[in-house]
């Protein structure tokens, strides 16, 4: 078994030194290195989660980003979510909801915003439900090859790592179980732009749903 504690350098992008460290101090995840029956799957599964206080701790975006309310279509029904955004950066219609571009090298390094269900559209235990055999995280979490963070935030997950499809991945998702569909906000950097994961993941932790 190895604990994450004795890598922390791998959990602090974009956190002040004061917040992770105090954030160490109530941090119990550990990795089970052996494979999954089930899975194929080569990166690390979570077998515990850093508490409550301690996610509270990390997970404030550090960027100095303006807000700004970004409407998602659906159907004849608009949802708009506020997020923190750089000045620069450029909002546009996506395949699925809206995709968001700033200071990137690569066209292949944006944000995408939207609303989504990951199956059957109803309220739902949406920690359970996504953190399933084949939940939309647990699916995101067999793409990676390195995960560096995992864990719940207030009303929602956070789940960032390197390899697979993308260079790196941000995964925060947002959810009241309430709700027949949760708020998805994914960043995809390719190599070239690794260096602008802390704003990356500033921003999408800064989405905020307005329809719960």
């Amino acid at each position: 078994m190895e604990t994450l504690v004795d890598t922390c350098e791998s959990v602090t992008i974009g956190w002040p030194a004061d917040l992770v460290e105090a954030a160490m101090e109530d941090m119990t995840i550990t990795f089970d290195s052996e494979e999954s029956a089930d899975s194929d799957a080569e990166a690390p599964q979570i077998v515990e989660t850093i508490s409550e206080d301690a996610a509270a701790a990390v997970a404030n975006p550090v960027p100095d980003l303006a807000r700004r309310d970004v409407e998602l279509e659906l159907g004849d029904e608009a949802r708009s979510v506020s997020i923190g955004l750089p000045e620069d950066a450029t909002v546009s219609e996506g395949f699925i909801g809206v995709d968001i571009s700033f200071g990137a090298a690569s066209i292949f390094t944006e944000v995408n915003l939207s609303s989504t269900c990951d199956g059957v559209c109803e309220p739902k235990d949406w920690q359970s439900a996504l953190n399933s055999n084949d939940g939309y995280l647990t699916n995101q979490r067999q793409n990676m090859e390195t995960i560096e963070n995992d864990w719940p935030i207030d009303s929602g997950w956070l789940l960032s790592g390197s390899g697979g499809f993308d260079a790196y991945t941000i995964v925060v998702v947002r959810w009241n179980d309430a709700s027949s569909e949760f708020m998805l906000c994914e960043a995809s950097l390719d190599e070239d732009d690794l260096a602008l994961a802390e704003v990356f993941l500033g921003v999408c932790l800064s989405a905020q749903p307005s329809w719960f």
